[in-house]
């Protein structure tokens, strides 16, 4: 019955039909021709009607039979044999049944290496084709390919049309080249929590290309470079050898040893932000944060997160936790794509798949925790409030899964200083969700006027906006709405802002402080690096003067051939900030009244001489 159920009701209706053509014709006889014969003419009956009723009655009823007979025949004899199979056959004979009327089948790949075929296979819908699998590795063989039987009589084509369930049989070759297994002994360990060396040429055999790679490049990299995973991890290190038009594969698992972190200061935290654009490396001081934020994963549609931006860079950049610095993701959404926060708030299923997306990441890459970067909640909307109850509600979502995953990892996020921007978040309410708030305490200069664009201290409408500090921005989040000093981070800023002024008169100023000076709305950003390069070594000059505003606790520069203002952080005022966030008093006599976590900064790859970084590692006794 098995048997007969696979040649389906299309084979059964073909041979009853040739059982009833044979039995018509035999009925009829000589009945037909003779019919024929009476109105058609001798001639014609002769050369077509007698040769094509011969066809009709004698040939095509019995070589039309005889094809089926044959197929009852090949029927009866596997029913026959069933008997003879092999206890492999049998099992393999199961595997390929398929359900009457099925539409999904499987396709089995059986490697003939002995490996267990049974749970090694695609399921293809009727007619699709399957997805081209890897290609399999033994020892000592190369791969020809797959073929439909044992005998490799016919090779299978990937574009085949699926119709019913099949195996494929792996076809191997002996392989002839050099045999490389002594760089997989000499180079590959048993265990690691380095990098491993993978050798890029053979001195032997220098015409041989190596290729290595790894089944988990998040946690050995193509490169060799190693992350270890908060566990044990075991990872296949694969080396594909090319010899002339061959091919041989090796093969080691190696078990990565898991991270452990010391627990965080109190106090004292002085952590970065690190854009993979501006990534060249770690310094030694830049290894003594405590965290690295690396910038950014892009949030878009349907709550995913677009890791492209940094997947190439991530191994280089996550190595600095093998040093002790926790490393972050920074998931950014910023004017234009802030509404992909929006979209992902819509309801309590989106911040769910949002919030399960980030610690997938987490994992993959071995990040340490994640840092939210929504600029800003109400962007372009009626209200600055219209997204606050939602930004609260996504925190805890994410602050819940993420720490589900694992207590250690860190939650933290970016928010902006100054009078504009603590008002679009319900803060005493998103503070039980958050580890750090890092306090966006730059960019608070306005178009117009000659504004400290990080100041530390407010000098309301002369040399800084309005709350236009770190100060008073603190007021604001602390104080007015109830945000817990601990858990921020004030900005330092590794960058400047420039302006050209309206006149020639220069920056008006008293003893360094700066007055309401007007300039033409046209700042622009310049990198710390770039300031000591085109304006700091050139002091003295006579064209480059430096300033220090006293009351604002701020450099300032001018630039008389440019009639440029310049605002930035100098070391001067990365001491003092310091300082200011480790609770001990500035300049002049300055003290913070708030006990904060400790500074962070945005972005440390401006600044390229080392200067600033040196400056806070020293300033938060790193």
């Amino acid at each position: 019955y098995n048997y007969l159920s696979r040649i389906g009701l299309a084979q059964y209706a073909s041979i009853l039909s040739s059982i009833i053509m044979a039995f018509i014709v035999f009925i009829l006889g000589d009945t037909l021709p003779k019919v024929i014969a009476r109105n058609i003419p001798e001639v014609i009956c002769k050369l077509f009607v007698y040769p094509l009723y011969f066809f009709m009655i004698v040939f095509f009823p019995i070589s039309y039979c005889f094809e089926k007979i044959t197929l009852l025949l090949e029927i009866l004899f596997k029913i026959k044999g069933e008997e003879e199979l092999t206890e492999e056959e049998k099992r393999i004979q199961e595997l390929l049944y398929d359900e009457p009327g099925a539409t999904t089948y499987r396709v089995y790949f059986n490697k003939m290496d002995g490996s267990d075929y049974t749970t090694d296979y695609q399921e293809v819908n009727f007619c699709d084709e399957i997805k081209v699998p890897p290609i399999p590795i033994r020892q000592g063989y190369e791969f020809v390919g797959w073929f439909i039987d044992k005998d490799y009589t016919e090779s299978f084509l990937y574009h085949t049309e699926i119709i019913e369930s099949i195996m494929l049989y792996a076809k191997w070759e002996a392989y002839s080249g050099p045999d490389m297994q002594y760089l997989i002994d000499e180079n590959i360990p048993d265990r690691v929590k380095e990098n491993i060396n993978f050798p890029k040429t053979a001195e032997a055999h220098p015409d041989v290309q190596l290729n290595w790679t790894t089944n988990d490049r998040y946690t050995i990299s193509y490169d060799g470079i190693v992350i270890p995973d908060r566990v044990e991890k075991t990872v296949t290190v694969r080396l594909e050898v090319t010899s002339g038009n061959q091919k041989n594969f090796y093969e080691k698992d190696v078990i990565v040893e898991p991270i452990e972190f010391m627990p965080l200061p109190e106090s004292g935290i002085a952590t970065g932000y690190y854009s993979h654009y501006n990534f060249t490396g770690y310094t030694e001081d830049q290894l003594k944060l405590d965290m690295v934020i690396i910038a950014f994963g892009y949030l878009i549609d349907k709550c995913e997160i677009n890791m492209k931006s940094i997947d190439g860079v991530a191994p280089k950049m996550l190595e600095a936790r093998k040093s002790g610095v926790r490393v972050l993701l920074s998931v950014q959404g910023i004017e234009a794509t802030a509404h992909y926060f929006t979209e992902a708030n819509r309801n309590d299923k989106t911040r769910e798949k949002l919030a399960d997306n980030i610690v997938s990441l987490i994992e993959q890459y071995h990040f340490d925790g994640v840092d939210i970067d929504w600029e800003y909640p109400g962007w372009q909307m009626d209200s600055k409030r219209a997204e606050a109850d939602v930004y609260t509600k996504m925190m805890k979502v994410i602050y819940e899964k993420v720490k589900a995953a694992n207590p250690d990892y860190v939650v933290s996020a970016a928010l902006p200083g100054g009078s504009e921007g603590y008002n679009r978040y319900n803060l005493a309410d998103v503070a039980p969700y958050l580890d750090y708030l890092n306090l966006m305490t730059y960019d608070l200069n306005a178009n117009g006027y000659c504004f400290h664009h990080t100041a530390l201290v407010d000098n309301n409408q002369q040399g800084t906006m309005t709350n236009g500090s770190v100060d008073s921005s603190l007021y604001l989040y602390c104080v007015a709405n109830k945000f817990p000093s601990n858990k921020i981070c004030i900005g330092i800023a590794f960058y400047g802002k420039k302006s050209t002024l309206t006149n020639n008169l220069g920056v008006q100023h008293t003893n360094g402080t700066v007055s309401r000076t007007s300039n033409n709305a046209d700042a622009t950003t310049i990198t710390y690096t770039n300031i000591k390069k085109n304006y700091l070594d050139r002091i003295g000059d006579g064209d480059v003067f430096e300033y220090w505003d006293a009351h604002c606790h701020a450099n300032w520069l001018y630039i008389k051939s440019e009639n440029v203002f310049l605002t930035y952080d100098s070391v001067k005022s990365v001491q003092e900030k310091c300082r200011y966030a480790m609770g001990y008093s500035v300049s002049d006599g300055l003290k913070s009244k708030y006990k904060l976590a400790g500074v962070m900064i945005w972005d440390i790859g401006e600044d390229r001489t080392g200067d600033l970084m040196s400056a806070v590692v020293s300033g938060m006794h790193k």
